[in-house]
């Protein structure tokens, strides 16, 4: 059960604050307690996107922090990993000896009243835990989904199910997904990230291999073996059942594709387990990344016990999440797609997918590198994986408070010296959104392009303002 010493058990709690009610999760759960008929408040240091519909659900909002937005009725504090000990609404939890929860803790609380799914991994644990949502929502099996990005399908980030299912998106910065205790683990790949945070990528496989041995001996880990990094950290740390799926090897593992086809705006192929083909999947997602996230999602559900057609019906309807591939909309003829991809390998992947997608059409790649200290750990493979777009502008990047190293300043300007070294005249510099917007304006012969807006910063902006021009 989801207690404590303090025997406060958040599922049944009438009322609860929620401080950075605007960060994506803790949204998700004030949407969640809100479901469980409590009284919901919360505070974020200014307005957001979102403030409107929690408000709708009835939602008390304070923008901005003071002990005064804690009520006298509250019973339990919950907030973001982002908000700090001296918060003045921490504080007054604590004077008044009123439970504080992280987003991590009161989420692997609130898992241990259901079966826990975790899905976790560098790259695509959002997509993978909103297939598998939608996957066990098809099925009848009223999950209930937290997920880190906005599914046009539920019109938000939350899924309310009175089923047994929890799934949820398990992040590893700061070791965070240590916190839950999942009876399945989804993990999709193991890459360096965090270093502001982690010491280097054995630091990060220690942290996942501790995640594994959280597993019980009746727990599931599906993985994917084509990540190395897993291979050498989780699989000898868990006595839990093992599954495995993989890209590129069809013999060896559990779940697999075969007879890849592509055509229309579509992929799709034969989910193939333990080398029977179950049937054709077909979905309007690109790339071979989201191959593997439907491949990792099918795996958890056949595991969990769901029909090959209820995983078929709802790929198929599977629109994606908002700022994954997004398509926007249009600008001068160009498509406009949005993409959060802020890893070097989510760049390049997006970048491949878009041309796989898009076949014989020219892409523009705009990137805004998220946080100083990630571009410069991972500057070279930052520089090698927009090698692949036609033309790239170059964004400054979003600097994000607390988690910046100063001593060690690079620039987007540095990104663009390096691109054009490997390949002369493939990237332009643009000091702020608005020089974005300004040179794709001077683009000539859009008609047979597409703008790639990536970034897991503020660049979205760019692709929301540039169809909104088209449509006056």
């Amino acid at each position: 059960m989801s207690e404590r010493s303090d025997g406060v058990m958040l599922s049944k709690l009438h009322t609860v604050h929620l401080i950075g009610i605007g960060g994506i999760g803790v949204s998700a759960l004030a949407r969640y307690f809100v479901h469980e008929g409590a009284t919901v408040s919360g505070s974020d240091r200014a307005a957001f996107r979102g403030e409107e519909a929690l408000r709708a659900l009835g939602v008390v909002l304070h923008v901005g922090h003071s002990a005064a937005a804690v009520s006298g009725e509250v019973e339990a504090v919950i907030y973001s990993p982002a908000v700090t000990s001296d918060n003045p609404e921490r504080e007054e939890a604590r004077r008044r000896g009123i439970p504080e929860y992280s987003y991590p803790e009161a989420l692997g609380a609130l898992m241990e009243n259901h079966y826990g799914v975790a899905v976790s991994g560098t790259n695509g644990k959002t997509t993978t835990t909103a297939l598998l949502g939608r996957i066990l929502e098809e099925a009848g099996k009223g999950p209930t989904v937290v997920v880190g990005g906005i599914v046009p399908a539920w019109n938000g980030n939350f899924l309310f199910g009175k089923g047994e299912l929890f799934v949820a998106e398990g992040c590893e910065y700061r070791r965070h997904m240590l916190s839950l205790n999942p009876r399945m683990i989804v993990l999709t790949n193991i890459e360096e990230d965090h270093l502001d945070y982690y010491k280097d990528i054995e630091d990060i496989k220690n942290a996942f291999a501790e995640y594994a041995r959280k597993l019980p001996s009746d727990g599931v880990l599906v993985y994917n073996s084509d990540d190395q990094n897993i291979a050498s950290s989780c699989l000898k740390e868990t006595s839990a059942r093992m599954v495995s799926f993989s890209l590129t090897d069809t013999e060896n593992v559990d779940f697999s594709a075969a007879d890849i086809q592509y055509g229309d705006g579509e992929q799709s192929f034969s989910l193939v387990a333990q080398g029977e083909s179950l049937g054709r999947i077909t979905m309007s997602l690109p790339g071979d990344f989201n191959r593997a996230n439907i491949l990792a999602a099918s795996a958890a559900a056949i595991t969990l016990g769901i029909p090959f057609g209820d995983i078929a019906r709802a790929v198929a309807s599977f629109s994606g999440v908002e700022r994954r591939f997004e398509r926007v909309g249009e600008y001068r003829g160009a498509s406009v797609i949005s993409d959060y991809a802020h890893h070097p390998t989510a760049v390049g992947g997006t970048i491949a997918a878009a041309r796989e997608h898009f076949p014989g059409r020219r892409i523009i790649a705009v990137f805004q590198p998220h946080q100083t200290n990630r571009t410069k750990n991972l500057f070279d493979e930052f520089v090698d994986s927009l090698m692949g777009a036609d033309e790239v502008i170059l964004a400054e990047i979003y600097q994000v408070a607390g988690r910046e190293d100063e001593d060690a300043p690079v620039s987007s300007r540095d990104l663009v010296q390096s691109v054009n070294t490997k390949k002369p005249g493939l990237a332009r510099y643009a000091a702020t959104l608005a020089e974005v917007e300004g040179m794709l304006a001077k683009e000539m012969d859009l008609d047979r392009a597409v703008i790639l807006v990536m970034g897991a910063g503020d660049i979205d902006h760019v692709a929301r303002k540039l169809v909104a021009k088209s449509r006056v």
